[in-house]
């Protein structure tokens, strides 16, 4: 998969279709996973978004991309921890 083109906007989109798809799959994303993510990576987790916080510490589009990668695989990190390690699944 891949995305074009690059943009802030995009790679957002990109990591949101991801997430839908992990969740098909099975690996649901809490709100704890993903505010652990964030606080891990020195953010706080506000019914703003993370982005706003990105743009007033004046991030360019290069490295709101970047951090927004970052956060969403240690988002995929913590929920995958929490998934109980007997946890199976069926295709069928």
């Amino acid at each position: 998969m891949y995305v074009q083109p690059v943009s802030v906007e995009t790679v957002q989109s990109f990591l949101a279709g991801l997430e839908c798809g992990c969740a098909l799959g099975g690996l649901d994303v809490s709100v704890d996973a993903r505010a652990k993510a964030a606080a891990l990576r020195g953010w706080e987790l506000l019914p703003s978004d993370v982005l706003g916080q990105m743009r007033a510490r004046g991030f360019s589009d290069d490295a709101v991309i970047r951090e927004l990668i970052a956060i969403q695989a240690e988002v995929f990190r913590k929920a995958a921890a929490e998934v109980p390690a007997d946890r199976t699944h069926s295709l069928d």
